[in-house]
């Protein structure tokens, strides 16, 4: 029996999740047998290439075998030699974006050139010889160029605007594919010897149309670099990205297949209509520090001042603030890895990330002391549902908290409620379903009379009973929450949080009580039109958090992980901290994108969500406070500093609200030190699977 390791279960799950995402035939996983399953388009064979068995199953199921290393080989129809080189006329333009890179501008300009590559350079008005050595370069033909902000320099750095304009020089510029490149990167494909240019052309005539990337961040091990010297021949130590971000770096798409919109993830996502991505990563070699002066003038001097507090607001432009006077930008060799070793020993991650630290992606990190993933993926996949005999049946409740809600607008849930309850107790009989509301609006919105026909309209579907509680003050939605769980809630084993801006499928609630495996804590369903951009596990559906909008939670979680924390949240990251807190518990929490309901969210005529204004303060306060409960105290500083210096007044008066808290002793004690399970990489609290437009 060959043995698949920890790290080949994270590439597999990578693997999956690419197959999946970008419509492709499932991904074989072979153990001790050759057979491939009919209409596979990868398959992963975990263990030491052994050329006799590859030649079988190459024979028998028509892969080639493009891609091994010492470990694994990876058989598939991506071939680059069988499609040949790219042809004359095959465009590819190089968006260079810079700032003071005077020692590496010229370097990366020729290589890209001799790699048969157009290239444009943004300099966003360096104030070294950046743009000196760009002019020459643009007079004699080696490439094109402009300053932005067209009419002089701005103030700050403004990064979005910036990614905004490299969107419409993209949109226009006639190429077969366009690379958004950064003045200290090189770019290379995943098969040796093929250039950058040939690659392209191969992915696009497989018939995908972006590629995603894997970080190496070279580190300086002495102070000997000269702007005359090759980046990938004098530097040969590296780390692999750590940061969240750095697993998600699609920055390279044909822009025939449609606009491209990559200004809101800050750069490391193109993301257009029917993208495919290639499911192997391109190598993004990062030259970010180059000696130790180099490092002190570039971010203490160049970087840190130039940054817009707004964007900073928004959590950008924060992986400077842990460096201090004094740090030394030179590395120990014997800490880092070696670059021979990506084309052999670390090839699994340069393909794909998987099992790196600070790999955000569910199933794709590295292994949890004591975890046995393998084990886990089987007891997910064949364990039983939720069951109960008929002498001791199963209780669910509903609960809903309202706030002055529309007219029709709780009749219209309820009768959603209704039908989904109708159709969970026919499929499941020894179910029994009860209903709570807790009214936070100032007035009670439904008198005896009104609460007694919303009764009477559960009248044939199986509801057990309905509670109407108005409170005699809100305490934001955990705390009411919390207040029906203590009102009634002691016979209930599962528990659906569903907001009465709902309206849930007739399915849904089957779905969700099928999902509920063993060990699994929370299910979240899927939430439309503006579905959870959560990235999760495709094979496991485990997932970061669970939205309190529509989750169901078993009792033991509040028991155990206890109830919401309304002290600290009032109406928004109070799911996240739960969900967090299920998880340090020991508790799964999965999404179930087959459970649906529609959440009444208004669009603009762009799809951009348009959160109110209590939104915004309220989720920003939230997010302050989520930093500060789960230890991150690193993170804490810069995101109220951003707060404090934003232009924007609901930013200051969050900044206020949270000195008066910390003033008066009331924030929360911190858990979690050793950042196990927060997530503070996006916006969304998790990492993203996709992402709309703002």
């Amino acid at each position: 029996m060959i043995p698949i390791s920890d790290r080949m279960l994270a590439f597999a799950s990578y693997l999956r999740r690419r197959v999946d995402d970008a419509g492709m035939a499932p991904l074989a996983v072979l153990g001790d047998a050759d057979a491939v399953p009919h209409g596979t388009e990868i398959a992963l064979l975990p263990g030491p290439p052994d050329l006799a068995r590859l030649a079988r199953i190459a024979a028998s199921s028509g892969l080639g075998c493009h891609l091994a290393g010492p470990d694994f080989a990876l058989l598939d129809r991506l071939d680059p030699s069988a499609v040949g080189g790219a042809p004359d006329g095959f465009d590819v333009l190089a968006i260079v974006t810079t700032y003071n890179e005077a020692d590496i501008v010229g370097g990366l300009v020729e290589r890209l050139v001799g790699d048969g590559l157009r290239v444009h350079v943004v300099d966003n008005w360096s104030s070294d010889a950046t743009a000196g050595i760009v002019d020459e370069l643009s007079r004699t033909g080696r490439c094109t160029s402009e300053r932005f902000p067209s009419g002089g320099p701005s103030p700050h750095f403004e990064l979005e605007a910036l990614l905004r304009r490299v969107e419409d020089i993209a949109a226009h510029s006639g190429a077969d594919w366009v690379v958004h490149h950064d003045a200290d990167e090189v770019r290379e494909p995943p098969w040796r010897g093929v250039t950058l240019r040939d690659a392209l052309y191969a992915v696009g005539s497989f018939g995908f149309n972006c590629i995603d990337h894997t970080v190496a961040n070279f580190v300086p091990v002495d102070d000997t670099f000269d702007r005359d010297d090759d980046l990938a021949e004098h530097f040969s130590y590296f780390s692999f990205g750590e940061a969240p971000g750095h697993f998600l770096q699609q920055k390279a798409w044909r822009p025939a297949d449609g606009p491209v919109e990559m200004a809101s993830s800050g750069g490391h996502e193109a993301r257009f209509d029917a993208r495919r991505v290639f499911p192997y990563k391109f190598l993004l070699r990062h030259y970010p520090i180059r000696s130790q002066a180099h490092g002190e003038q570039k971010i203490f001097r160049e970087r840190r001042a130039r940054f817009s507090p707004a964007e900073r607001a928004r959590g950008w432009h924060v992986h400077y603030d842990e460096i201090v006077d004094g740090t030394s930008f030179l590395g120990d060799p014997e800490s880092l890895h070696d670059a021979r070793d990506l084309d052999g020993a670390l090839l699994v991650e340069r393909l794909s990330g998987a099992g790196l630290a600070g790999n955000p992606f569910p199933g794709e990190g590295p292994a949890r002391a004591g975890s046995t993933p393998g084990t886990e993926r089987v007891a997910a996949a064949g364990s039983e549902r939720v069951r109960h005999t008929n002498d001791t049946p199963l209780v669910l409740r509903v609960q809903s908290v309202l706030y002055c809600p529309p007219p029709g607008g709780v009749e219209r849930y309820l009768r959603a409620v209704g039908q989904a309850v109708r159709v969970l107790t026919l499929a499941r009989p020894e179910i029994s379903v009860d209903l709570a509301l807790a009214d936070n609006s100032p007035e009670s919105t439904y008198d005896a009379d009104a609460v007694e026909r919303l009764r009477w309209g559960f009248t044939g579907t199986g509801l057990r009973s309905m509670t109407y509680d108005h409170l005699p003050e809100n305490p934001g939605h955990g705390g009411a929450h919390n207040a029906l769980l203590a009102s009634d809630a002691a016979h209930a084993d599962l528990v659906l949080l569903l907001n009465p801006d709902t309206c849930i499928s007739p399915r849904l609630a089957v779905e969700l009580v099928t999902t509920l495996r063993d060990g699994i804590g929370i299910v979240e369903a899927r939430q439309l039109p503006l579905e959870h951009q959560k990235a999760y596990d495709m094979a496991t559906g485990d997932v970061g958090w669970a939205s309190g909008a529509c989750s169901l939670i078993r009792r033991e979680v509040f028991e155990k992980a206890g109830e919401y924390d309304s002290s600290s949240f009032f109406l928004y990251c109070d799911d996240v901290d739960l969900s967090w807190r299920a998880r340090l518990a020991g508790f799964r929490v999965v999404y179930q994108p087959a459970a649906v309901c529609f959440h009444d969210k208004r669009l603009s005529a762009e799809a951009a969500e348009q959160p109110s204004r209590t939104e915004v303060y309220h989720s920003g306060l939230a997010r302050l406070i989520l930093m500060t409960k789960y230890s991150r105290p690193e993170l804490v500083g810069p995101q109220f500093d951003a707060y404090e210096s934003s232009p924007e007044a609901v930013h200051q008066e969050i900044a206020r609200e949270f000195v008066r808290r910390r003033t008066e002793g009331r924030l929360p004690a911190g858990i979690d030190p050793d950042n196990v399970i927060a997530d503070f990489s996006t916006y969304s609290y998790a990492p993203l699977r996709f992402d709309y437009a703002r």
